[in-house]
């Protein structure tokens, strides 16, 4: 597995200095199949936003805040849980916000944060790029399938 670090702190005794990204700081380590990625923090991070419903509720979010039940809607087969446990993760991490208004019915709504915001826009290009190359994804998807 590998990990990217911003600093040459040792993991279970070996030294994270392997190459470095020109201009960036940051150093890459191979990890034996024994360490997590609890180890490496920027890992967890990605993970968690290209997690199939997590990268879906930042796009959806970019649109518009939304209260639960819209948000569960626009997304579609998605379970009460699953959006939930989502939610929190990307809330967690501040990428989303989560707002209660009082009265009745409390309201409860979700949307971008700043840092949210930047992620969806890093992630649009690639949003952009799977839409323009889609058919041939496709085509090579019926093609291999066909092979097996």
């Amino acid at each position: 597995m590998l990990c990217y670090c911003t600093n040459n702190k040792s993991v279970n005794g070996t030294k994270i200095i392997l190459s470095i990204m020109k201009g960036t700081g940051m150093f890459f380590k191979k990890l034996g199949p024994r360490e997590t990625g609890e180890v490496c923090p920027v890992r967890t991070i990605v993970s968690t936003i290209v997690a199939k419903w997590s990268s879906l509720i930042l796009l959806a979010l970019q649109e518009k805040p939304f209260r639960f039940s819209e948000l569960k809607r626009e997304l579609g087969d998605i379970t009460q849980r699953v959006l939930t446990q989502n939610l929190k993760s990307l809330e967690r991490d501040g990428l989303v916000k989560r707002e209660v208004k009082p009265g009745p019915p409390v309201e409860v709504s979700y949307s971008l944060t700043q840092r949210g915001a930047e992620v969806v826009e890093k992630y649009m290009p690639l949003v952009i790029w799977a839409k323009e190359n889609q058919d041939q994804i496709s085509m090579s998807r019926d093609s291999y399938d066909g092979r097996a």
